[in-house]
């Protein structure tokens, strides 16, 4: 989807870096916005520098990140990562993923906090735990793929909820995050979780899980569930079935496929588990 205006992307020099099987664009050329949706077997985007702030988000895969100066990581689904313009960064991904990127000027983002006593400063920075801008991407990442009569208004609309969640609790206007994400036990939560990712079609069990920590059961559930909002086991099935949603838009892969390549025992299973969590069946679902 693109609106009427032409204006290149500052993604530009990021597409050219995609072995991608599907992609979707989005350009707001007023404000100097731009969203890319990738779907891609492969990327490498090595020491990039962008004249625009972005804000990375995958949603399938692990990509491994580096930033200017800092240790390289792994960047797991559910997590994000935001690039401060013209600094170097690093992300990588070997294997199949999906992600949603936002190009945002600093103007557009200075415009949006202009009530503030000064103007936003920024560094790049890991997003963990971040559980309403996970919220807001997927609804971008939907109204991107929908393309209906309405999408361009909610797609401006939720950009702009985007950047004024990251004036509020990314940038020096208010130092501190939503969330304590430096506290160990949710570092070594979120070992677990790219664990899960990793092993996502593997039967794999809350004592693996935690062998992945140091912590106790006890203490390894109660700070998996405030992480994540979930249990393990309603977390495992929700991002299968949420690697399931985005398989579903290829069309070269069969329902049966896709149950087992997003770790179903069969497509009967999960048929009944998409519906339950999105109340449709993948074959309404892959016809919208």
């Amino acid at each position: 989807m693109s609106n009427q205006n032409s204006l290149a992307s500052p993604s530009d020099a990021f597409s050219q870096s995609i072995d991608r099987t599907a992609s979707s664009t989005w350009q707001d050329c007023e404000a100097g916005v731009s969203i890319e949706q990738f779907t891609a077997t492969i990327f490498d985007s090595s020491d990039r520098v962008f004249k625009s702030h972005a804000l990375f988000f995958p949603y399938t895969g692990i990509v491994e990140l580096s930033l200017e100066g800092t240790e390289s990581k792994h960047l797991i689904p559910g997590q994000g990562v935001f690039l401060q313009a013209n600094k170097k960064h690093g992300l990588v991904a070997k294997m199949n993923c999906s992600f949603l990127v936002i190009f945002f000027p600093e103007e557009f983002l200075c415009a949006l906090g202009d009530t503030a006593p000064h103007r936003p400063v920024w560094q790049s920075r890991l997003i963990a735990n971040d559980a309403y801008l996970n919220g807001v991407m997927q609804l971008l990442d939907k109204e991107i793929a929908l393309r209906d009569h309405h999408s361009e208004s909610a797609i401006k609309l939720l950009t702009q909820y985007v950047g004024i969640h990251l004036i509020r609790n990314y940038s020096t206007i208010k130092t501190q995050g939503v969330h304590e994400v430096g506290r160990p036990e949710i570092c070594q939560i979120m070992c677990a979780l790219e664990y899960v990712e990793i092993n996502l079609s593997a039967d794999t069990s809350i004592a693996e899980l935690i062998g992945q920590t140091n912590l106790s059961k006890h203490r390894f559930l109660q700070t998996f569930k405030e992480v994540t909002g979930q249990s393990p086991q309603q977390y495992i099935i929700v991002r299968r079935l949420e690697v399931a949603r985005h398989l579903l838009r290829r069309a070269d892969l069969s329902l049966e496929q896709i149950a087992r390549g997003s770790g179903f025992v069969d497509q009967s299973h999960f048929s009944k588990a998409f519906r339950k969590r999105y109340g449709q069946t993948p074959v309404l679902f892959r016809k919208q």
